[in-house]
């Protein structure tokens, strides 16, 4: 194999795809949590008290949760020009449609919304990868998208501080801004990945013959050799064991992150600082995640037969930091913590992902650990 055809075809696909589906789920995972910027604000606003704004926040992933197997299944049959790029776009529009929001019973539903807008988008970018990556790279490739999440979240503080000082401009207040203001890249986004992503390398006008030739055929004999091995139904994949455990890690994983995406500007606010501080110490965990995510996906690529104790360190250190978190009231030590613990924190979930169970199945063991319900076909390693 010309190692390098490989290098240069790898390259092209990076640069190609992963700068448009990081700024997509960038602005997508912003429009998912931005409610917790808003509400330190918009809760008084619109009389929505601590339980109604929890029951909101965990709403979007009732419908997430429901709407993603049928998601990702249309995704299969029409690509992703035609189904993540509209979903993106109306998951733009419902977000500037936050502004609205009047009391409790709109903040539901549009909630509800959100979540069912949003239910593919994740996993179906997942799927997507594996259709231009081998095995060797997916790792990497997916903690660099996966880089949006605490990306995002990081940037949200700074943003939210100056879109809520336009608080009065054509007589809107400041939470109502920041979710047209956030709202409306997302929109953009999904535009251009209509008109700039290909669904699939045979359609890549800027890979050479010889390079779509080289990706597809090495995809194709990771996907036999995977199937012919380890092949297994939907059904079985559900009750298998290694499935079961990694959704279980992946189940906690995400149910702490996102009830500190959530609810830790409401945290740090209560500890008597103002709302422009909020906003910027919120910011603080998540650009040590942004490195500690990147960091664990090369590593886990560089040291594949030590995945399992890699996974249990990230795990030991999140539950030391954020424990550690709970346990002091001074600002910047707290921060220091929850920063310790999210660096590892979004790694772990990725750890969760790309672990590779001796006899795991590539198609559809991958399919139900990815969010434990991602119904697909997705090649993976033989290792």
């Amino acid at each position: 194999m010309d190692r390098t055809l490989q290098s240069r075809t790898m390259r092209q696909a990076f640069f190609r795809l992963l700068p448009i589906l990081i700024l997509a789920y960038l602005a997508a995972f912003l429009d998912r949590v931005n409610i917790a910027n808003a509400a330190l604000t918009m809760n008084a606003s619109v009389g929505l008290n601590a339980h109604m704004f929890g029951l909101g926040a965990g709403l979007f992933f009732v419908s997430y949760f429901v709407f993603g197997p049928p998601s990702n299944l249309i995704l299969e049959r029409v690509g992703v020009r035609f189904w993540i790029a509209p979903m993106v776009i109306g998951l733009g529009a419902l977000s500037m449609t936050m502004a609205l929001v009047k009391g409790p019973t709109s903040f539901l539903v549009l909630r509800f919304l959100l979540g069912a807008a949003e239910a593919g988008f994740f996993p179906g970018v997942i799927l997507y990868l594996t259709y231009w990556f081998p095995a060797a790279y997916r790792s990497r490739i997916t903690a660099a998208f996966m880089m949006a999440i605490p990306g995002s979240l990081a940037i949200a503080g700074p943003i939210s501080n100056a879109i809520l000082h336009m608080s009065g401009v054509n007589g809107m207040k400041g939470w109502q801004w920041l979710f047209i203001m956030e709202g409306a890249p997302t929109m953009v986004l999904g535009a251009v990945m209509f008109l700039f992503l290909p669904d699939r390398p045979q359609s890549a006008t800027w890979l050479s013959t010889e390079q779509k030739e080289w990706l597809i055929n090495t995809l194709k004999a990771e996907a036999d050799r995977i199937g012919a091995a380890n092949g297994m139904g939907l059904r079985k994949a559900f009750s298998d064991r290694s499935v079961l455990l990694l959704s279980l890690i992946y189940l906690a994983n995400i149910t702490t992150n996102l009830g500190i995406a959530f609810f830790l500007p409401l945290i740090v606010k209560a500890l008597g600082v103002t709302t422009k501080q909020t906003n910027y110490i919120s910011a603080i965990p998540y650009v040590a995640g942004m490195v500690g995510i990147y960091v664990f996906g090369v590593v886990s690529d560089r040291f594949k037969s030590k995945r399992r104790s890699i996974l249990v360190l990230a795990l030991s250190i999140s539950v030391i930091g954020l424990a550690g978190a709970g346990f002091v009231n001074e600002i910047s030590f707290g921060s220091a913590l929850t920063s310790a613990y999210v660096s590892i924190a979004w790694s772990r979930s990725l750890q969760s992902v790309s672990m590779e169970p001796r006899r795991r199945s590539g198609h559809s063991r991958r399919s139900s650990l990815l969010e434990a319900r991602r119904q697909a076909v997705s090649p993976s390693s033989t290792r």
